[in-house]
C-alpha cells in the first residue's frame, strides 16, 4: 500500500529514543526471566495463567510498537513506509515467495543450530496451548508479536543503530539485543535466536520493508504452538 521510499540511512539520529529503548527492553528481559523461572518445572498450567501471560504479553508488544512508532518520526521514517504491505497481485506473490523461501532457509539452519547446541526443552513449555481457546489466543498473541517486534527491532532500532555507525553493525547489534530480550529461554536458545535475528536484520535491510519478516515471524510463532 505504501508509495513512500523508505531510505537505508535515517537523515537524523535518534540517541535519546535508541537509549529509552535498550533500557526498556532491559527490564522486560529481567521481568520476563524472573516471571518464567517461576513457572511450575513440569506440567501445565491452568487456562487462566495462561491467558494472564498471553495477555500481559500483547499488552507489552504494543507498548513497545508505540514507542517505535513514535520515535521513527525522530528518524523520518513511518510505519507505513517501513512495513511497505503490497498494493498488487505481483507484489503478494513476491513477498509470499520471498517469505517461504526465507523460511525454508531458515528450518534448514536452524535444525542445524539445534542439532548441535542441543538445547533442550524451553522453560516456558508449561505456556504452550492445549485446547482450542488456548490455540486461539496463542494465534493472536503470535501475530501481535510478529509485527510489534519487527517494528521494534527491524523497524526502529536496526535504523536508529545504522545512523549511527553502519548497515552491517545495525544488522548484527539488533540481531544480538534481539536475542538477549529472549534471555528466559536459556543461553543456547539465545544463541539459536541471535542468528535469526541477525537473518530477519537482512531480510528488512535487502528489501527494504518489513512485511516479509512480519509474515515469517508471525507464522514460525503460531507454528511454534501448534507443534510444540
Amino acid at each position: 500500500m505504501a508509495t513512500e521510499t523508505v531510505p537505508r540511512v535515517p537523515p537524523t539520529r535518534d540517541l535519546s529514543g535508541l537509549l529509552g529503548l535498550l533500557f526498556l527492553l532491559a527490564c522486560l528481559t529481567v521481568a520476563s526471566t524472573l516471571s518464567v523461572h517461576r513457572l511450575p518445572s513440569s506440567g501445565t498450567l491452568s487456562f487462566h495463567r495462561k491467558l494472564v501471560f498471553y495477555s500481559i504479553t500483547i499488552f507489552v508488544e504494543w507498548i513497545l510498537a508505540g514507542y517505535a512508532a513514535w520515535r521513527l518520526r525522530r528518524l523520518g521514517l513511518t510505519i507505513r513506509s517501513l512495513v511497505d504491505i503490497p498494493s498488487t497481485a505481483m507484489g503478494w506473490l513476491i513477498d509470499i515467495g520471498i517469505t517461504v523461501g526465507f523460511f525454508l532457509v531458515w528450518a534448514g539452519v536452524g535444525q542445524g543450530l539445534t542439532y548441535i547446541l542441543k538445547p533442550g526443552k524451553p522453560g516456558f513449555s508449561g505456556l504452550f496451548p492445549s485446547n482450542s481457546l488456548e490455540l486461539g489466543s496463542w494465534i493472536v498473541m503470535s501475530l501481535t508479536a510478529g509485527f510489534c517486534e519487527e517494528l521494534v527491532f527491524r523497524g526502529y532500532l536496526q535504523r536508529a543503530l545504522q545512523s549511527a555507525t553502519n548497515a552491517a553493525i545495525a544488522i548484527v547489534a539488533q540481531g544480538v539485543i534481539f536475542g538477549l530480550v529472549h534471555f528466559y529461554q536459556g543461553i543456547k536458545l539465545v544463541t539459536i535466536i541471535i542468528v535469526l535475528g541477525t537473518m530477519l536484520g537482512f531480510l528488512a535491510h535487502w528489501r527494504r520493508k518489513l512485511w516479509p519478516g512480519m509474515m515469517f515471524h508471525g507464522l514460525t510463532d503460531t507454528l511454534g504452538g501448534l507443534f510444540h
